[in-house]
């Protein structure tokens, strides 16, 4: 049975990934967000803020979060940035640290197939912000190992999370072609039409497929709404063959109605 997304990539046109391409959604490099974070920062004056008493100061930053577990934490993000001193002060007291070891300590429970998570953009280790996060599991099979672990990284509110499969579980692939074009709705697309997706964007390497020479020979990105309305990019990449190696999922509103209230104020480098 085909899926709005199945039926959207029927007959796409794809070509080399560095020829003319003209794509509609991009995500900036993580070199070029730490960069501008850097920039922004030494280039403010000091805050008022730091006219106030440091024990006032202390209670103050109790209400601040800047982790990705939390929606707050983007809306927190101009007074994180706001001077290098209040920046040190802020993330001495915020500790996000301890984010790093509840989200790299995800585990799944069943068939003992734990995923390996890691922090991977600069940004954290300059400013302790977690903005990107990587995955690697095995394929999805018929027992879905790592889904547990999945959605709770849906969940965060990251601008990127990749997912790397590496092999299979002792389930069997759920991709039938062995590569991405039988990727299966119930992996991502079920979660972000629940509204359970949080991600700016989502990408997901079939290693195998994506390392391997000219794994990335072709690319190309697609315009495609969710059942539910929400608008999103798909970037497929393939290999010489015509093998998918590489999905990207994207959306500027995190999978969600862009009119359903919520406060989306953020940076343009914002996590």
């Amino acid at each position: 049975m085909s899926t709005p997304e199945s039926s959207a990539t029927m007959g796409a046109t794809l070509y080399p990934p560095h020829g003319t391409e003209t794509t509609t959604h991009r995500v900036p490099s993580t070199a070029s967000i730490t960069d501008e974070i850097a920039k922004t920062v030494a280039h403010q004056p000091a805050s008022q803020l730091l006219q106030l008493p440091m024990e006032i100061r202390l209670i103050i930053y109790k209400d601040i979060t800047i982790s990705p577990m939390s929606l707050n934490g983007s809306n927190w993000l101009g007074v994180y940035l706001t001077c290098r001193q209040l920046n040190l002060e802020l993330r001495d007291a915020l500790k996000p640290e301890n984010d790093v070891e509840n989200i790299t300590g995800i585990t799944c429970n069943g068939r003992g197939h734990n995923p390996r998570i890691v922090i991977s953009n600069p940004a954290y280790e300059r400013f302790g912000l977690i903005q990107e996060v990587t995955i690697s599991m095995p394929i999805p099979g018929r027992f879905f190992c790592c889904g547990e672990a999945l959605e709770r990284l849906y969940k965060l509110w990251l601008r990127h999370l990749r997912v790397v499969l590496t092999g299979e579980d002792d389930g069997g692939s759920m991709m039938v072609y062995d590569d991405l074009k039988s990727f299966h709705p119930s992996i991502f697309i079920y979660f972000a039409e629940q509204g359970q997706v949080n991600c700016k964007a989502v990408t997901f390497t079939l290693e195998s497929l994506a390392d391997a020479e000219e794994g990335r020979s072709l690319s190309t990105s697609l315009e495609n709404t969710l059942r539910n309305g929400v608008p999103y990019t798909l970037k497929i990449v393939q290999d010489k063959d015509g093998q998918q190696s590489e999905r990207t999922y994207s959306s500027a509103s995190r999978f969600k109605e862009v009119d359903s209230g919520r406060n989306e104020t953020e940076a343009t480098w914002g996590a």
